[in-house]
């Protein structure tokens, strides 16, 4: 699953440019967007399991 750094949301979409092979990721909830080249602020990050990246954040003692 992929969320967006801005909202939190899990509302994003990605899309890929054929003629020049670029991924751009984009959140549905607050508009944000980046692209894989990485020309524009990443907003957007990927996480495999929920329980793991809260353990994570435990183990650094964010939350």
């Amino acid at each position: 699953m992929k969320y967006c750094t801005h909202c939190n949301s899990d509302r994003v979409i990605e899309r890929f440019n054929m003629s020049t092979g670029e991924k751009t990721y984009s959140c549905t909830n607050c508009k944000a967007s980046f692209s894989s080249t990485g020309k524009k602020t990443k907003t957007v990050y990927e996480i495999p399991d929920k329980l793991a990246f809260v353990k994570k954040l435990k183990s650094y003692g964010i939350i």
